[in-house]
């Protein structure tokens, strides 16, 4: 599982986002795997279609020995998804083996992507307002 933070940052309209990896469901931790992130309004947030807003499919890859990193997200990027400034915003985040196969397919439900391969278990969740 992936434990994900958020920075304070000094830029008004950017919001840092820290991952540190930790996944023991990973079969074999010399495979570089990534990360998938899910936006929604609530704490419900995951990777099931009708609990999240968007998504950062494959956000980043993590090779070999290495097991943290931070993204930025910018607040244009996240009005594009849906959201609005000032809003609060619960984030989460999934694993994968970058060995296996990432697709999705639409849920006709909702119209957002089902993510296959990835791994059950997500991360904590993190609130965040967006600037």
């Amino acid at each position: 599982m992936a434990t994900i933070f958020h920075w304070a940052s000094s830029d008004t309209n950017k919001l840092r986002i820290g991952i540190k990896l930790s996944d023991s469901t990973i079969s074999d931790p010399n495979i570089p795997y990534r990360v998938f992130l899910f936006f929604g309004p609530d704490s419900s947030v995951s990777s099931d279609p009708a609990h999240y807003r968007s998504s950062s499919a494959t956000v980043m890859a993590f090779n070999k020995g290495v097991d943290s990193t931070s993204i930025t997200l910018t607040a244009p990027n996240l009005v594009n998804d849906g959201f609005l400034e000032g809003q609060t915003m619960f984030i989460a985040a999934y694993t994968a083996n970058a060995g296996s196969i990432n697709s999705s397919y639409a849920d006709p439900a909702t119209g957002r992507n089902v993510f296959v391969n990835i791994n059950p278990v997500r991360s904590n969740v993190i609130k965040v307002v967006i600037p």
